[in-house]
């Protein structure tokens, strides 16, 4: 039978590789709008990564829960909730796009900003928490320095747009690295897990 201790690390894997699909959708739609140009199709897919925005961003309350905070995650789920429900009212409700060039580009975006992202806000600031525990406890580095290219590419994203998505690639590295950390911490302590229970 399935150990119920390993059900967190599974679903921290597929939330990365969620969260990285999705990523790759918003890059993808991005890098093709010049090539679809404007009209009902690019609009379509234009939605949909807003409505992956709203949906996504908040599940990564969901890893930093389960692998950093584990115990005192009991926060995570009415969080994420909560993040998602503002994002369905702020932005998909409200939503009203209009074409922007940046270059050779094309996208949709917002035609009034709906204001401060507070969801993405939110969950920076939990992963920048959670990048410093790692670090700290873990000597882990590559957390923080994800959401520090994060807030950094994202701060002049508004001028030039690409570097948003850039920055999302930088903390989905990150994720995979800490990932990958988290792997090879519990390999080296699965021998150690085996001759105990040859012990019993």
């Amino acid at each position: 039978m399935k150990s119920g201790r390993h059900e967190p690390i599974d679903r921290a894997r597929w939330l990365i590789i969620v969260v990285g699909c999705g990523l790759a959708y918003d890059s993808a739609v991005f890098g093709a709008g010049a090539l679809l140009g404007e009209g009902t199709t690019l609009r379509v897919l234009s939605v949909l990564r807003f409505v992956g925005h709203v949906i996504l961003t908040p599940l990564l309350l969901v890893w930093a829960g389960d692998r950093v905070f584990r115990e005192r995650a009991w926060w995570v789920w009415p969080t994420v909730v909560c993040l998602m429900a503002w994002g369905a009212v702020t932005d998909l409700l409200r939503l009203n796009l209009v074409p922007r060039t940046f270059a050779d580009t094309l996208r949709y975006t917002h035609l009034v900003s709906a204001g401060p992202p507070i969801a993405a806000l939110a969950v920076t600031v939990v992963l920048l928490i959670a990048g410093v525990r790692l670090w700290r406890q873990r000597r882990w580095v590559w957390l923080l320095a994800g959401v520090i290219a994060l807030t950094a590419a994202s701060a002049v994203a508004p001028v030039v747009p690409p570097l948003g998505n850039a920055g999302e690639g930088a903390l989905l590295i990150a994720l995979v690295a800490t990932e990958v950390s988290v792997v090879r911490r519990a390999l080296a302590r699965e021998p150690t897990r085996s001759a105990d229970s040859r012990a019993m």
